[in-house]
């Protein structure tokens, strides 16, 4: 079986259009011994000459002409191939994986607008559950999602994945309107008191939400505790007088009229931002989104309130 290489073929096409070993050397950006070796080797591997140098010419013998001329139209057809592929990539849509709350409602229509006014790159989006993590972790692995918008200990530092942060964050009380500690801005443990406390998070559990739990449990032991998968869950809880609800205070939404977001003074914080597989980060893509996703988010987070 024949054993080529791309350079000795590269040599051989460039020789037929050039009809020079300096040429060709110039053209490939080598130097005229690396041609004359290649060529060489190659008539080897082939078992007949290529070449011929007649008056201090080269030029291709007949079956060096028959070879050339083939395999010119297969180095074309080739080409053709590798460009159709990277076409298609380059038009393939770049996933962003969101969890629908409110502040991700705000930022994400911004990032599409500055992305899609440099880059021909279509954004899509498609919500998923923060509360099914293998089903998460599975849109990345399975490249149904490119990005994944959620705090970093989601993942559990899974050696598969990246994260960069997009903002700094921690976690609030949802509150009735009408309750006491609604005009508290700042929410102590001890206010937590015999209280009934709907505590948002994913199975397996996230380990900072395991430490907020634990932290209350022993600080405040006549509090209860019913952990809830769903984060809106957490809010409908707390806007009916069934208790208070504990979440991550990006999901704070401002277009509650029921509920008021306080932060839980915890020394516990939040590193919200995306998450992606390791590979993406080779991608021509990989800066403009991250850039323009952090843009986004302080764009928003300035006028969140």
């Amino acid at each position: 079986m024949l054993n080529m290489n791309s350079m000795q073929l590269k040599c051989l096409i460039s020789l037929g259009q050039t009809h020079s070993i300096t040429r060709t050397a110039a053209k490939l950006y080598v130097a005229q011994s690396t041609v004359s070796k290649n060529l060489k080797r190659l008539e080897d591997e082939l078992g007949f000459p290529i070449l011929t140098v007649q008056a201090h010419q080269t030029h291709l013998t007949s079956e060096g002409q028959y070879l050339w001329t083939h395999m010119q139209k297969l180095d074309a057809q080739f080409t053709a191939v590798i460009e159709h592929i990277y076409a298609q990539k380059a038009s393939t849509p770049i996933t962003v994986a969101h969890s629908i709350i409110p502040f991700e409602r705000a930022f994400l229509p911004l990032f599409i607008q500055r992305f899609a006014a440099h880059h021909q790159r279509p954004v899509h989006l498609i919500n998923f559950s923060p509360s099914a993590y293998a089903d998460s972790l599975n849109l990345l692995l399975q490249q149904e999602a490119t990005f994944l918008l959620m705090q970093e200990d989601f993942f559990r530092h899974d050696s598969r994945i990246s994260f960069t942060p997009l903002l700094q964050a921690r976690y609030s009380v949802v509150i009735p309107r009408q309750h006491p500690l609604a005009a508290q801005p700042l929410i102590a443990l001890d206010d937590l008191t015999h209280q009934h406390l709907w505590v948002w998070n994913s199975e397996p559990p996230v380990q900072s939400v395991v430490q907020v739990s634990q932290l209350i449990r022993d600080q405040v032991p006549s509090a209860t505790l019913t952990p809830v998968a769903n984060i809106a869950e957490c809010a409908m809880y707390a806007a009916s007088d069934a208790g208070l609800g504990i979440v991550p205070s990006v999901a704070y939404d401002t277009g509650n009229p029921d509920v008021v977001y306080n932060f839980l003074d915890v020394p516990i914080p939040i590193n919200y931002g995306v998450s992606y597989l390791r590979t993406t980060k080779k991608e021509a893509y990989f800066p403009a989104v991250i850039h323009d996703l952090t843009t986004a988010v302080k764009t928003k987070k300035d006028l969140w309130s």
